[in-house]
């Protein structure tokens, strides 16, 4: 929520895409290190609380940013891309959930896998956005 709240106050000098970015960047580095420290078997509660902390503080400045992207130039179709872009999050929340489910570890390695592999859809997904549309 203070990163959502952080991200807003940055509108007004910096632009949606350039905060995504950088949030997305971020991102791919927290789960970069958390997923590097668990396969080494050097995680532990505190580095992985840090990596949790800094990956949902980076989240912060993805959904608003990104929704505001995606529902910019919607016009008529604002609610049906609304319904749409909420419906893909619980699909792919669900999905996740299940993914983890099956994957049952002692280990940290499942969640960790999870979130590296929805982070990479994520990275991978605005790269092509923003190559399809790059005035955003």
């Amino acid at each position: 929520i203070i990163a959502s709240q952080f991200s807003a106050k940055l509108l007004n000098r910096y632009t949606p895409s350039q905060l995504l970015l950088a949030a997305e960047n971020t991102l791919v580095g927290f789960i970069f290190v958390s997923l590097l420290l668990t396969l080494l078997g050097w995680i532990n509660l505190y580095s992985l609380m840090f990596c949790l902390m800094g990956f949902m503080a980076s989240l912060g400045f993805i959904y608003p940013n990104a929704s505001a992207l995606a529902l910019n130039k919607q016009g008529h179709r604002l609610g049906i891309a609304s319904a749409c872009m909420g419906t893909l999050q619980m699909l792919g929340g669900a999905l996740a959930g299940l993914a983890m489910s099956v994957w049952h570890s002692e280990s940290v390695l499942p969640m960790v896998s999870v979130l590296a592999a929805c982070t990479a859809l994520s990275w991978l997904s605005s790269r092509i956005a923003h190559r399809l549309n790059p005035e955003t």
